[in-house]
């Protein structure tokens, strides 16, 4: 998302952006203020997560990595929309290596994919791993941190050990939206298996933003 312009007042500086009414992806999912009011809305939730996808498939294809994809930093206009926010804080890559240094982890807690700890190097796969973390949020109503998991785990974590808990993919996916329809049971299903592979441990097995895009095109056609 562009800003429009910015205001420079003494020692502050601030940016202007145009006004979303709809907030951000993290006060549509998590604002208890609006549970009162919640009507399912998986259609809305998957445009949400396509759009972003396409976003950040852009980012990429013109070398750019996003530094903070959050649902925090993810704004969503009258139509529900999404924008990616804080593109001002990115990186361009190096074309050789496929990589950009940086002096300290970057990005929001829970986000954060896991090899950035010990290399100190933002990736497309990287950023491929944090929208993963969102969509796992888009399908659980999950923050990506909560104690409610144990210590030391996190939604990736949670979702990735059902299996050894005994728990069935349908028992992950926000029970809401899930047993409105066996249309859209499928589709978040699907939806997951997109997710496990973009929150794979390991970087090269993680798909580029452009195959995420097409999976999810696919799941909404079908």
């Amino acid at each position: 998302m562009r800003p429009i312009g910015f205001v420079i007042y003494e020692d502050v500086a601030l940016l202007l952006h145009n006004y979303l009414p709809n907030g951000t992806l993290a006060q549509f999912l998590h604002d208890p203020t609006k549970i009162s009011e919640y009507e399912p809305d998986w259609p809305t939730r998957l445009n949400i997560a396509t759009g972003v996808a396409e976003g950040l498939a852009f980012l990429h294809h013109v070398a750019i990595i996003h530094l903070d994809i959050s649902s925090g930093n993810i704004l969503l206009d009258a139509d529900f929309k999404p924008l990616v926010g804080e593109i001002e804080i990115s990186k361009l890559l190096d074309p050789s290596k496929g990589t950009a240094s940086i002096s300290a982890v970057a990005g929001s807690f829970g986000y954060i994919p896991p090899e950035y700890a010990y290399t100190m190097q933002v990736t497309a796969p990287g950023n491929v791993y944090s929208y993963g973390v969102v969509l796992l949020e888009i399908l659980t109503t999950r923050l990506p941190v909560d104690e409610a998991f144990g210590e030391g785990i996190d939604l990736v974590k949670w979702v990735h050990s059902a299996p050894a808990r005994g728990e069935t993919p349908e028992q992950i996916l926000d029970a809401r939206l899930s047993t409105v329809s066996f249309a859209w049971r499928k589709e978040m299903l699907s939806a997951l298996k997109v997710a496990l592979l973009c929150t794979d441990n390991t970087p090269a097995k993680r798909p580029k933003m452009k195959k995420v895009v097409e999976m999810l095109q696919e799941i909404k056609q079908n």
